[in-house]
């Protein structure tokens, strides 16, 4: 897995996560593509620059992701007496219907919510995501 690189400026900080979630977002505008960008990165002397604090995506540099990752459903099992909430881009390639679906099955009181229109890491603040969000946390 190749790291992109470090975009020079704001357009092409927009053009680079288009490049790279394009079709997990195809409703998107460049407007909206520029606004994701503004949330990756934050703004010094009119130009993108990481936003993320050294070291805290390093254990990703020790993943293998050629190979079966191990199973984490006992650990999702901890979770079995808790409300729990998911929310899968409709077009998420790592979130699938399909995993959705086996995530419930381990868990009956699952609730998922679909952002439809979106891919991974869903864009929360639109459509009725907050209002659905806010009804699951307000419920007892």
């Amino acid at each position: 897995m190749q790291r992109a690189a470090q975009p020079a400026s704001w357009e092409e900080a927009a053009e680079q996560l288009q490049s790279l979630k394009g079709e997990e977002f195809p409703y998107f505008s460049a407007a909206d593509w520029l606004d994701l960008a503004r949330q990756k990165w934050r703004d010094e002397a009119g130009k993108p620059v990481p936003d993320t604090a050294k070291g805290l995506f390093r254990w990703s540099n020790l993943a293998d992701y050629d190979n079966r990752q191990p199973s984490m459903w006992s650990e999702f099992a901890l979770l079995k007496n808790r409300m729990v909430l998911l929310i899968r881009g409709e077009f998420s390639s790592l979130v699938t219907s399909e995993i959705s679906k086996k995530t419930a099955a381990h868990h009956p009181g699952l609730e998922i919510i679909l952002a439809k229109g979106q891919g991974h890491f869903p864009q929360l603040e639109r459509g009725h995501l907050t209002d659905q969000i806010l009804d699951f946390l307000l419920r007892e």
